[in-house]
């Protein structure tokens, strides 16, 4: 009780301060760690213990156990025993049981509130549209609400987005919560109301925290935004619907005090004295609320008795019996000893044993925690002591102990974070060069730019569960090359195990020129069952705890005599797969004649090539060009049951009204951002991002297989791509480029390991 009474006040006057003094100032981020300090420790100051020196000599006490039983003088055992004795004594109500079992259902309703509130935000983060916006995920929702931010999502109102978008200002600030974790200040609060709810000072503190995150946020949107036209959406949507308790969103009744701080200047001299006043006032808070504890008088120690007197001396069998006491002190052999000494010798008396595999007995003093333990532990570790007998209260062995397992946790721990240097030390690398000539390297004579093209080192790999259709999808033997757990399987072998038997798999389209006859599928999938995904990928597998073994064959496009130095250009990389896909292109008949598969690798290769132009420098882009379109010089347009193909020229009036408008002349633009956002062509192109997207996440909801949405949403992302493209260097700074829908992507890696 002594410890909650400390606790509420100590929050209380630390609140009381920063509502007094610090509010008012322009010490946004500071007041936000100030208030969550307030809080933590409020909690953990009545722990800490202050020694204060005690000028009178105690005496040494020694206690014994009698069957548990404690004797503290003989008027106490006799009033306990009168006590338990009396046959009259009237019954009492349970008062205690009646507070346990309400604080106890107070407790579950906060509980059920906590986590029924997040739950009702994720199911909202997951079960509606989600589409990216300036570097941000967006939620729309279909209820009628204001915009607000939990986490790395913000909620807004769909219809309306979709009508009129999201003002600058309410972006800002909105951002502003997401990139500064405003959430997480506030699901700390409320996760100590479950079991601290009659705390009043986490109301007051949870209130106060809103309010700052509300002040920096605004902050942030007055930067970018003009502050009168700011205050100005601030009135007109301060009035606002019932809020989710750990979302932040505009509040009316917080808008005068926001506005007020909008206009404050920030004082450096008085903010200076304020928190100047703050140390002496911490100082006194840390003394008066820690608790005070009298130190011993040190007087010599003539005996002390830890452990029960029966407890028998060290036997033959053991090299040396250890006694672990109170205190950081320990005992050697015998119990009754008064050579008692501290941890801090343990070393130098270790040293002096003799040099062999020891085993050593242990006796361990219930009060004694783990961590103490630990340390006692460590100690005989690191002076390669590996077998201990721990012995119970009792005195009875209870487990050998081998602390070469110790070892072998820490060395597989290290092992995971091994560098790419350890990780192929071991690895054979065959260099294959274009005349077929084969060299063998070891990583260290690799070039540089070929160590930095080897994959990393391996990380933890989260288990991918198929969903029902792609299960049902990969019995198609036509389509799909099967692996199951490192062996091959017919297709045939899925009916007799079930989805849920397979925790992880990945898959990959192969290309035409890298079929076999045995394996003449489209796609290869590797499955893997519970415990062969943990031999593979598991925490404790060979690839993440050993190095690599075995060959690694890598394609190298220059001759042998030649330097390497080409393949790190990526203009060169470039151009030579530019030139590859226009002579893939323009092989045989035109890209509309081709067959169906021919022409989805090509426009795989066209996206592939439209994203490297794209990063390219823009001196380097100067020295190549885009890839041409597989289309040119046809325009695909949609019929009901796909796609057809005309010239321009030969396009009805009716045909031409369903093209987009010609995008405006990228020298019409100008040179300010605010003007640019107004300009024809990035406004197309924004307008055109957020369809896109729109569709895009729509159709992975409703995934169905449909071979028609999914060509007409990439043929959609082409034509976001291409505008995004045409964007000056200027324009593509102030917006994101679009995203490829799902589609097997190309290994990025020049490398086959065998």
């Amino acid at each position: 009780m002594e410890y909650l009474l400390k606790s509420i006040l100590c929050l209380l006057l630390l609140l009381l301060f920063y509502r007094l003094f610090l509010q008012q100032e322009v010490l946004y981020r500071f007041n936000r760690f100030y208030l969550l300090f307030a809080v933590l420790i409020s909690f953990l100051l009545p722990l800490n213990q202050i020694e204060i020196p005690d000028s009178t000599p105690s005496e040494w006490v020694v206690l014994e156990n009698l069957d548990g039983m404690s004797v503290n003088s003989q008027g106490d055992f006799q009033q306990n025993f009168e006590k338990a004795e009396s046959p009259n004594s009237p019954l009492q109500f349970p008062w205690k049981a009646l507070g346990i079992g309400l604080y106890g259902l107070v407790s579950l309703i906060f509980a059920y509130r906590f986590f029924w509130n997040i739950r009702v935000l994720k199911n909202k983060a997951n079960s509606n549209i989600r589409v990216v916006y300036q570097d941000q995920v967006l939620v729309l929702l279909e209820e009628d609400t204001l915009p607000y931010s939990f986490l790395n999502f913000i909620f807004v109102h769909k219809k309306s987005f979709e009508a009129e978008g999201l003002s600058d200002a309410i972006f800002e600030h909105e951002r502003c919560h997401v990139q500064e974790k405003h959430s997480l200040d506030l699901i700390f609060i409320e996760f100590l109301m479950i079991p601290f709810w009659f705390q009043p000072g986490l109301y007051w503190a949870k209130q106060s925290i809103q309010l700052n995150h509300e002040f920096i946020a605004d902050r942030a949107a007055i930067q970018k935004v003009d502050q009168i036209s700011y205050q100005r959406q601030l009135l007109s949507l301060a009035i606002s619907s019932t809020q989710h308790p750990l979302t932040s969103r505009l509040n009316f009744s917080l808008t005068k005090k926001r506005m007020q701080m909008m206009s404050k200047k920030h004082k450096p001299i008085r903010t200076a004295l304020k928190l100047l006043f703050l140390i002496p006032m911490m100082g006194l808070i840390y003394y008066g609320f820690s608790e005070h504890v009298k130190k011993p008088f040190d007087a010599p120690r003539h005996e002390v008795h830890i452990f029960p007197m029966e407890v028998e001396s060290s036997e033959n069998l053991y090299d040396l019996t250890f006694y672990l006491a109170t205190e950081g002190r320990f005992i050697l052999n015998d119990p009754q000893s008064e050579d008692v000494q501290q941890i801090a010798q343990l070393s130098t008396v270790l040293d002096q044993l003799p040099d062999k595999e020891l085993l050593i007995r242990m006796f361990i003093h219930e009060g004694n925690s783990m961590g103490e333990i630990d340390a006692v532990t460590s100690i005989f570790r690191e002076h390669g002591i590996r077998r201990l007998v721990w012995v119970d209260g009792q005195g009875q062995d209870q487990l050998v102990e081998d602390l070469d397992q110790n070892y072998k946790l820490v060395s597989d721990q290290s092992s995971q974070k091994m560098t790419k240097a350890e990780y192929y030390s071991q690895t054979k690398f065959i260099l294959k060069y274009p005349d077929g000539e084969l060299e063998e390297k070891s990583y260290k004579a690799l070039p540089q730019n070929l160590k930095d093209g080897l994959p990393d080192t391996p990380s933890k790999i989260e288990a991918k569960a198929p969903s029902a259709d792609q299960f049902e999808s990969w019995k198609d033997g036509n389509e799909f090359a099967l692996w199951l757990d490192g062996e091959v399987i017919p297709n045939s072998k899925l009916d007799e195990i079930s989805q849920e038997e397979i925790v992880h798999f990945f898959s990959s389209f192969v290309y035409k020129n890298a079929r076999s006859e045995r394996f003449p599928q489209n796609y290869q999938v590797n499955l893997y069952t519970k415990e062969a995904f943990e031999n593979s990928f598991g925490e404790f597998s060979d690839p993440r705890t050993k190095p690599l073994r075995g060959t690694v064959t890598i394609p190298v496009d220059e001759p042998k005599n030649q330097s390497f130095s080409t393949n790190t250009n990526p203009v060169s990389l470039y151009q030579k797969e530019l030139k590859a896909y226009h002579e893939k292109l323009n092989k045989g008949v035109h890209f509309i004649e081709k067959d169906k598969r021919d022409q989805e690798e090509l426009l795989e290769e066209f996206l592939d090539l439209g994203g490297k132009y794209f990063r390219l420098k823009v001196e380097d882009k100067r020295q190549t060009e885009r890839p041409t379109h597989p289309f040119s010089p046809y325009i695909r347009l949609k019929k009901e049951d796909g796609y057809y193909f005309k010239l321009r020229e030969d396009l009805t009036e009716e045909e031409l009204k369903r093209l987009p408008p010609p995008p405006p002349p990228a020298n019409g633009l100008k040179s300010t951002a605010s003007t640019q956002i107004t300009s024809g062509l990035l406004e197309s192109y924004q307008k055109m991002l957020l369809a896109y997207d729109l569709k895009k996440y729509e159709m992975r909801l409703q995934f169905s297989g449909n071979s028609a949405k999914r060509e007409a949403i990439f043929e959609e992302f082409i034509r976001v791509q291409n505008v995004f493209l045409a964007l000056d260097d200027a324009e593509k700074k102030l917006v994101n480029p679009p995203t490829s829908p799902s589609m097997p992507s190309r290994t990025k890696l020049g490398s086959d390991i065998c």
